[in-house]
């Protein structure tokens, strides 16, 4: 599916955004993946899931991951920030290489305090 992927956009709140943290080739860490949108959204849209162990240092050495990671974007979306506190979510936006759009709004960020 990577491949068929020609862009991603995540748009979420003015928290969230400054996490657009990209890496060449890719993180360094656990702990940079794990803060980084662009990683954690490619490996998400490239295996359907993030586990722990996709954001080990072998995995960090994933080249499909990583060419995915250079095409997310993430932009500050106003629409976002009216809901917050209460509401923390993102939308995401998948351009795919046959020219249609996928989009797909969270709610809620797994792992969130009301978890």
């Amino acid at each position: 599916m990577p491949d068929h992927i020609a862009a991603v956009t995540v748009e979420t709140h003015h928290v969230a955004a400054p996490l657009n943290r990209t890496f060449d080739p890719a993180p360094l860490s656990r702990l940079a993946a794990m803060f980084s949108i662009p990683w954690v959204t490619a490996v998400a849209l490239t295996s359907g899931v993030v586990e722990p162990d996709h954001l080990d240092t072998a995995a960090l050495r994933d080249g499909p991951v990583a060419r995915l990671a250079r095409r997310v974007r993430v932009v500050d979306a106003a629409a976002l920030d009216e809901a917050r506190p209460e509401h923390r979510g993102a939308r995401l936006v998948v351009n795919l290489s046959d020219g249609r759009r996928l989009t797909a709004p969270v709610a809620q960020p797994v792992g969130g305090t009301d978890q």
